[in-house]
């Protein structure tokens, strides 16, 4: 099961559900809802407990009641989670919860390697 938006605005509900055998999540737009400072300690939550059932994926629906365009919307929202992804590990990494190695395997794997494995990467 794949839930979209990371539950939002029960994101800490949401921890809890990726508990469960193959449920997944990802954050996509979160980063248009939410400023990345929030986004940052959602994530920090996250990756604490689930962080290979946690993506950042793009494929979730439009709505057309947004008031920017497509892209913009997308732009936005990655670019928000690429800095609150950082900025969570960072602060994990400076806490002693990760290496600096391991900081970045999570990272590549919320900005990419978790969704390309649940939807099939194209080549």
């Amino acid at each position: 099961m794949w839930l979209i938006h990371g539950g939002y605005p029960y994101t800490l509900d949401m921890i809890w559900l990726t508990a469960a055998k193959n449920v997944y999540t990802d954050s996509s737009l979160m980063g248009y809802y939410v400023y990345p400072s929030e986004l940052k300690n959602i994530l920090k939550q996250w990756i604490s407990l689930y962080p290979e059932r946690k993506s950042c994926s793009g494929r979730t629906p439009f709505r057309s009641t947004m008031p920017l365009a497509r892209e913009e919307t997308f732009w936005l929202a990655a670019r928000s989670a690429r800095t609150a992804v950082a900025a969570a590990l960072a602060e994990l990494v400076a806490e002693g919860a990760f290496t600096e190695e391991k900081a970045v395997e999570l990272a590549r794997q919320y900005l990419h390697d978790n969704a390309a494995k649940l939807y099939g990467e194209k080549k």
